[in-house]
């Protein structure tokens, strides 16, 4: 199954837009209390006038179009912001492979609790 995302993902990749929506797609886990700060950063970066993606805030991890909706957010964003935690998912880490295909600017923010595995 992971193959079959990653396979999505990768067609997704053809068509580079250089006409971005957003400022910085946030690449998170799914943890709550994570998800909590990294919705604060978020909203602060909005009231900077800075247009943010929250990776996965509308979507389901079991939706099938989830990996075309990360494909297209990150594409459509200038920069990629990884919120890595101990607890990094492989979701996670397919979204910073792919954000590296499209030659984004990677911005790791190290959150408490160590380095992803």
């Amino acid at each position: 199954m992971a193959s079959a995302n990653r396979e999505t993902i990768s067609a997704e990749s053809t068509s580079r837009n250089p006409t971005f929506i957003y400022d910085a797609f946030l690449s998170h886990d799914r943890g709550d209390e994570n998800r909590k700060r990294v919705v604060q950063i978020s909203e602060a970066l909005k009231g900077m006038g800075i247009c943010c993606l929250l990776g996965h805030a509308q979507m389901d991890a079991g939706d099938k179009l989830i990996d075309t909706a990360i494909a297209r957010g990150i594409r459509e964003s200038r920069k990629f912001v990884m919120f890595c935690t101990k607890n990094y998912s492989n979701v996670c880490k397919r979204e910073v492979d792919f954000a590296f295909t499209q030659e984004k600017t990677l911005i790791p923010v190290l959150m408490g609790g160590g380095l992803p595995k």
